[in-house]
């Protein structure tokens, strides 16, 4: 069965803080099944071992490792199969002023010339592949803080929850394009630079072996091959077109040792740099 496509989203908007009415990192001690339950406040539950099984409106859930999924306020929610011992979550539960929606400009449609300044952003129901992500670091971080004991956590308890909640639902503004579309634009614009990939992957909210996967799925290439052969078509085209030497052009595209960048050129034309200058030239 499909889920519902608008009565079991969650809206945030720009104007208002969510209200944290509780959260927290479990264990289960035994198996058990879900509560039975209809609540007045929205629910986050973010999965790091086992999977929980949720019904939300007789649409069935399952949440595994690296997995989020939202609950709404005012839906009824229940358990049918057995979540076993051992499994480990984080939840948060919260409250949202539900404004009305037509009064928002969506934020992806948002322009410059929009003057009210008061925007939505739609929560997704379920994300997946955050394991080891950015997104999971925040989730930690947002728990650890609010477990603290810090004598003001309760008042910037909603400031913290707004920016989880926002990165969560700027995710999707980008759905039309896929994730890996979007890690190659940038790797094209910054591939003279020196780039982490690990660390990228935290940028795009996904974990490192995720994005890896899909990277060479899609394009027949890891990240660092396709970096390489971006940055050694650009060394090609500077010794052809420059007299820039060849520790400057190394520099130039990425390479901070002139005899690596030599090296690996060659295993790539067939011929090192100075060679590949004197070939003959077809226009």
């Amino acid at each position: 069965m499909d889920a519902p496509m608008n009565n079991d989203r969650i809206m945030l908007t720009n104007s208002y803080l969510p209200v944290w009415c509780g959260g927290g990192h479990l264990t289960a001690p035994e198996d058990f099944i879900h509560a039975d339950r209809m609540i007045p406040f929205h629910v986050m539950i973010y999965v790091t071992k086992g999977v929980i099984y949720v019904t939300e409106e007789g649409v069935e859930y399952s949440v595994g490792p690296g997995e989020l999924l939202f609950l709404k306020a005012g839906l009824h929610h229940f358990g049918e199969r057995t979540i076993e011992r051992g499994t480990e979550w984080y939840y948060v539960h919260f409250y949202l002023d539900e404004p009305d929606e037509k009064q928002y400009m969506p934020y992806e449609r948002a322009t410059a010339q929009e003057q009210s300044g008061e925007y939505s952003l739609i929560l997704p129901k379920k994300l997946e592949g955050l394991s080891g992500s950015d997104m999971e670091k925040r989730i930690e971080e947002l728990d650890a803080y609010m477990a603290s004991g810090h004598p003001n956590r309760l008042w910037f308890a909603g400031e913290r929850l707004f920016r989880v909640l926002s990165n969560i639902a700027l995710v999707q503004i980008s759905a039309g394009e896929s994730i890996v579309e979007r890690v190659e634009e940038y790797l094209t614009e910054h591939f003279r630079e020196n780039i982490c990939f690990r660390e990228l992957s935290g940028a795009f909210f996904i974990s490192y072996p995720r994005l890896a996967a899909r990277f060479s799925e899609e394009k027949g290439m890891s990240m660092g091959e396709y970096v390489k052969r971006l940055r050694l078509h650009e060394a090609a085209g500077l010794l052809r077109s420059s007299l820039k030497g060849i520790s400057e052009i190394a520099m130039n595209v990425g390479y901070q040792d002139p005899l690596y960048f030599s090296k690996v050129f060659a295993s790539f034309y067939g011929v090192s740099p100075r060679k590949y200058r004197m070939l003959p030239r077809n226009y």
